[in-house]
């Protein structure tokens, strides 16, 4: 009887496990891998490999464009924000005009896509509208 009791006890511990993604290699931090479907976390695997493969600024922000606008799950968000830093810098270290319009364009997008996350997940309209109206801009 008390190993029944014991194995019952510890029962419950085991679905408290989390596979937590390195932040190095998944690049946002606490990224609960266990709660992506597989095809999700293959499609996000697949779009790291090109990250961080990538030599160009553009290559890589163009693998998280692929994540941001295709990843079901709702940590896109996640990388919209991590994209959205990734083109300011790649803005400001690039003095080619072609190179910075291509760049702004990219900016643009990811401003939109922060407004429906602002505007769909927080329910935060006047924020969501902030990057609508900077999106608009642009």
């Amino acid at each position: 009887m008390k190993k029944i009791v014991v194995l019952y006890f510890l029962l419950p511990l085991v679905g408290f496990t989390q596979e937590v993604g390195d932040q190095q290699y998944y690049l946002v931090g606490n990224l609960n891998l266990q709660e992506f479907t597989n095809s999700d976390r293959e499609f996000l695997d697949s779009c790291l490999v090109v990250y961080h493969e990538a030599v160009h600024d553009t290559d890589r922000i163009n693998a998280l464009n692929d994540v941001c606008d295709f990843m079901v799950h709702d940590s896109w968000s996640k990388y919209q924000f991590y994209q959205y830093k990734l083109i300011e810098q790649a803005i400001g270290n690039h003095s080619d005009p072609a190179e910075k319009r291509s760049l702004q364009l990219s900016l643009e997008v990811s401003l939109n896509n922060i407004g429906l996350y602002y505007e769909r997940q927080e329910g935060n309209i006047s924020k969501a509208l902030t990057y609508y109206h900077k999106s608009l801009k642009i």
